[in-house]
């Protein structure tokens, strides 16, 4: 098998192509409603709680306030764009590799490089 090299160079590039991420798009990705088709989407978001727990995920992914989110509007809409919509797509980013993976190893692995940078 020829696998290419990937170098830091490689990873920017592909972090620079990444397209940002509403709010909304991203619970919808964290909470696996994406997957749903239409009408269930529309069904799960309705629900009682649903919103709240997207406000909650954003907010802890931001490190901001709950009530901060809160202010955003009915589908966070009013979330202003930078850096918040490239953050969220790089947690993104992170939640798919952890998944992919399977296994508890990238999620520590992430865990332990965050604490030595604090």
């Amino acid at each position: 098998m020829n696998r290419r090299r990937i170098t830091q160079v490689t990873i920017l590039t592909a972090l620079q192509r990444l397209n940002t991420m509403d709010a909304w798009t991203f619970c919808d990705r964290w909470f696996g409603i994406d997957q749903l088709s239409p009408a269930e989407q529309d069904k799960t978001r309705s629900r009682r709680g649903y919103r709240a727990q997207c406000v909650r995920v954003v907010a802890a992914v931001l490190r901001l306030q709950e009530s901060t989110v809160d202010e955003w509007g009915t589908k966070l809409e009013r979330m202003p764009e930078n850096p918040h919509q490239a953050a969220l797509s790089y947690a993104d980013v992170i939640r798919q590799q952890i998944q992919a993976s399977q296994s508890t190893d990238l999620l520590d692995l992430y865990l332990r490089y965050s604490e030595s940078e604090n």
